[in-house]
């Protein structure tokens, strides 16, 4: 087992990360992708995050419709408008995500409150960017988070940890900080939401590509993140790992049909 401070993880689990990560950097040695497609990509990326973090509480937009939203900012009609109003609001919180990454700075507790407020704007009654005074419960899970007095010391904790592990693997850090934030539940509502723009800050702040869990996970991210809270993080790991790897892989294939685009260019 491989420590993080408190937190064990299988050797395993750590060597195929590591794996992994080294494959990223050797792709990031071969310098960058044509800027255009970059765009294209971040543009792409950007709508699947949307569509399939909004996806897993429940919103009923297609991807088609979400990006229509995120590119028009219509409203869909036929559906409910609080769909068209949480996918604006989670493009508005993805874009700052980006901003956030780009600064050379360390994760600030003001910056996952920041990410919650742009979320949750349009409900007041959810408190944006405020911490819980109330107790909660999860639906559906074994898991009781903990007293709302208790909230802001574990957030404290919890970004500390994060600064402190950020130059170890990050796809590790980023689905471990995932999890506790999710465990610690420290908003009234779109905790969920936050803690995968939290998992993507980390992975965009160590050059990563970003992961987008999707809607169709939903019950064995949900398993995950139960064993999680029992100390069993490699369920986590392994969806991280593959959802991280679709993403990837896009960015293999534009280097490669830009590589071949040369070869035919030159004969």
């Amino acid at each position: 087992m491989i420590t993080y401070e408190d937190i064990e993880v299988s050797l395993e689990a750590v060597e195929e990360i590591s794996a992994f990560d080294a494959e990223i950097m050797a792709f990031r040695a071969e310098g960058p992708l044509d800027a255009v497609s970059l765009a294209k990509l971040d543009e792409h990326f950007r709508a699947s995050h949307v569509y399939h973090s909004a996806g897993i509480e429940g919103n009923r937009l297609t991807l088609q419709e979400t990006s229509c939203v995120l590119r028009d900012g219509i409203d869909i009609s036929g559906k409910p408008l609080k769909d068209s109003i949480e996918v604006r609001q989670l493009g508005v919180a993805f874009d700052y995500l980006k901003t956030l990454a780009n600064e050379n700075q360390t994760i600030r507790e003001d910056d996952i409150r920041s990410l919650h407020s742009l979320l949750i704007e349009k409900r007041p009654e959810f408190s944006p960017g405020e911490y819980r005074k109330v107790g909660v419960i999860i639906s559906g899970s074994e898991h009781r988070p903990p007293e709302p007095l208790q909230v802001p010391a574990l957030m404290q904790g919890l970004v500390e940890w994060i600064n402190r592990n950020l130059d170890r693997e990050p796809l590790i850090v980023a689905a471990l900080a995932h999890h506790e934030l999710a465990a610690i539940h420290p908003f009234k509502d779109g905790n969920g939401r936050v803690a995968r723009l939290l998992m993507n800050l980390i992975l965009m702040k160590r050059g990563s590509p970003i992961c987008n869990v999707r809607r169709d996970d939903r019950p064995s991210y949900y398993d995950a993140l139960a064993f999680a809270d029992v100390g069993i993080h490699e369920p986590l790991l392994k969806l991280a790992r593959a959802r991280c790897g679709d993403l990837f892989s896009e960015y293999v294939r534009i280097r490669t049909d830009e590589v071949m685009h040369l070869l035919y260019q030159a004969l």
